[in-house]
């Protein structure tokens, strides 16, 4: 086992150069004698259930230096190049409590979510929400797997005042109106919904939802994956944008979901999106940035 950790270790330490040094203070002391730590208990000569408690928590604390460097290799994959390791400005109160209860993380996808939460506090620092550890600790896979889905399921408008195109504004539209049959597939449910809520992840509001009032725009745009829909709708004076939408700390974590569409919400969000009509438009396509993220729209 401790072949693997080191090699773990090395793999992290060359993507990206600091990482290790930052994560995990003190790091100099071998990783390859965790399990050499049973020989050395036994000849210690403790009293029988000091050495069995001893040599009962090796095991535990190999499994937990091993979750802890597999979230470091997720940064290091995540992280724009060039990222500062050594930042002063990230908090090391904050780094230390973060990969002390990264630990305990052994899931694949919820690993993914803790390394780009602090991928992204390197990049930018101070700008994680505050509740986020909380959040991530109590986050079970189920609901891991929920909110992704959620994510998945959200769409951008960007509007064009006719001066600028791309954008002037982007509204974040999330419709989970009960379509039993299609939301059960994504295990979308009531509980789900109510558990992401109290985790503060989102917001519900049935049955009336949210929306900007004194819309004034005549041409807006759908954006879903990377495809751009026209809102057909010249007319309106509010727009609906959902049924649910991302707290502060929501929108930090969906930054680093998967962004696969899913098959069939363009069709779910016709039927389900009162009084707005839209169609594909062939003549542009999302325009993304540095990070990944949508900014807008590129004609073509």
């Amino acid at each position: 086992m401790s072949d693997n950790i080191y090699k773990a270790l090395v793999a992290a330490a060359k993507a990206a150069p600091g990482i290790i040094d930052r994560l995990f203070p003190g790091s100099d002391i071998a990783v390859k004698a965790i399990d050499a730590r049973i020989e050395k208990i036994k000849q210690m000569n403790l009293p029988i259930d000091e050495e069995t408690a001893l040599i009962l928590k090796a095991p535990r604390d190999v499994k937990w230096l091993k979750n802890q460097l597999e979230i470091a290799q997720k940064i290091a994959e995540i992280a724009k190049p060039g990222t500062d390791f050594s930042n002063p400005k990230v908090d090391d109160d904050f780094v230390d409590r973060f990969m002390e209860e990264a630990k305990h993380v052994s899931d694949e996808g919820v690993q993914t979510m803790w390394a780009g939460v602090l991928a992204g506090e390197f990049e930018k620092p101070n700008s994680t929400p505050p509740s986020i550890i909380r959040i991530l600790v109590e986050m079970r896979k189920e609901f891991a797997e929920v909110f992704e889905n959620i994510c998945k399921m959200s769409s951008l408008i960007f509007v064009d005042d006719g001066k600028e195109f791309p954008k002037k504004e982007k509204i974040r539209v999330i419709f989970l109106v009960w379509n039993l049959e299609f939301l059960k597939r994504q295990n979308i449910s009531i509980y789900t919904l109510d558990e992401l809520e109290t985790l503060g992840l989102i917001k519900v509001n049935n049955p009336y939802g949210y929306g900007m009032r004194d819309w004034k725009y005549n041409v807006s745009h759908l954006i879903y994956g990377k495809k751009v829909f026209t809102i057909k709708n010249t007319n309106l004076k509010a727009l609906h944008t959902g049924n649910v939408k991302f707290t502060e700390a929501g929108e930090c974590l969906a930054r680093y979901a998967k962004d696969e569409p899913i098959d069939g919400y363009i069709e779910y969000l016709k039927e389900n999106w009162d009084g707005v009509t839209f169609e594909e438009e062939v003549t542009a396509r999302a325009k993304f940035d540095d990070d990944g993220e949508i900014v807008g729209l590129i004609r073509i």
